[in-house]
């Protein structure tokens, strides 16, 4: 069913409200586009997800007046310790990086997507609105987004930002190819409640005969751990792991005997990499895992989508302000397609 009452021309349609989509919506509306962002899920994640913001980012999001907010919630990380067993091998200081912001700021990307959902003062993400279709011209982009009710809406805007995730409606409808592998190793993810025995404001690696352990403490009580696994007979999408068992698995890659109290998340995956095989199609743009997907090692996923949405938000508004020529949107593709291959 078309909704006939056609939204007038936007400067942009955001397709996806994680936090590259956010992102770009704090940037966009700081910079006086007009715009509508839209996602087909419900409701934001729940979830703590992705983790780490790095420096960079915080200071894009000091640029939009966000970052003491977000600071004011999350956990500073100032360095990492590598151990075998109990037994210290090393350790890394980040307390001298070159930023203002001399620390990982540990924060579930669940009060990542509040803060930047509360950073939006004139506009409001649509939630259970989902994109369809949509057909370009030369200068625009007209969309088809369904409701809840199953009624279309066509919305025309000067460009289109796909910023919907791994399995991206936007490139999929550009006919954009998303190549990559994934790696044949079982991972395991827990946010566990328990009296940490190590530093709350350091990132702990344990090395094991089995494998390696990463433990990244979210506050005083709550500490995400990932883990590579070995047992092929487990189910990633079904199967989970007791109270017990995650207990013993960190005893034996630890050598420390760690009650825990709850296990607020959990789960099993595999990492995957894949890369669009392009930025643009005309007026439209992928952006962060609409784009790229690599190793969670280094926790760069998230800033990455979040750094892209920033490297194109000021060019946009240049180009539609008459300051730039259009050409200046092809530098988007250059760097953020360039910085998402070397990672």
């Amino acid at each position: 069913m078309l909704n006939n009452n056609m939204t007038k021309e936007l400067d942009a349609l955001i397709v996806g409200a994680g936090p590259t989509g956010l992102m770009m919506a704090n940037c966009l509306e700081q910079l006086g586009l007009t715009f509508r962002i839209i996602d087909k899920k419900p409701a934001p994640s729940e979830h703590s997800k992705a983790l780490g913001l790095q420096p960079r980012t915080l200071e894009l999001l000091n640029q939009l007046n966000l970052a003491e907010k977000f600071i004011a919630k999350g956990n500073k990380i100032h360095g990492a310790d590598w151990y075998q067993g109990a037994r210290k091998l090393a350790h890394l200081d980040i307390s001298e990086v070159d930023s203002p912001f001399q620390f990982i700021l540990i924060l579930p990307q669940s009060d990542t997507e509040r803060q930047l959902i509360d950073g939006l003062q004139h506009h409001s993400v649509e939630w259970n609105k989902e994109l369809i279709s949509f057909e370009q011209s030369d200068q625009d982009v007209t969309a088809q987004i369904k409701d809840p009710s199953g009624q279309n809406e066509e919305v025309r805007a000067t460009w289109l930002l796909g910023c919907d995730g791994a399995h991206s409606t936007t490139r999929t409808l550009s006919g954009i190819s998303f190549s990559g592998d994934a790696v044949d190793h079982l991972f395991f993810l827990a946010d566990i409640k328990a009296q940490w025995p190590f530093s709350y404001h350091e990132i702990s690696i344990f090395f094991h005969d089995d494998g390696i352990l990463a433990a990244f403490p979210i506050n005083s009580d709550t500490i995400r751990i990932v883990t590579n696994l070995f047992d092929h007979s487990i189910n990633e999408k079904s199967d989970i792991y007791s109270m017990q068992q995650v207990e013993d698995l960190l005893q034996k890659r630890t050598q420390c005997r760690i009650k825990i109290q709850d296990i607020p998340w959990s789960g099993f995956f595999k990492v995957s990499y894949h890369l669009a095989d392009r930025v643009q199609e005309r007026n439209v743009f992928l952006l962060g895992d609409a784009l790229h997907i690599h190793s969670p090692v280094g926790g760069q996923g998230m800033n990455t989508g979040m750094q892209d949405a920033f490297n194109l938000a000021w060019k946009l508004a240049l180009v539609k302000n008459n300051k730039a020529p259009k050409s200046l949107l092809a530098t988007y593709s250059q760097e953020r397609h360039h910085n998402a291959k070397e990672l």
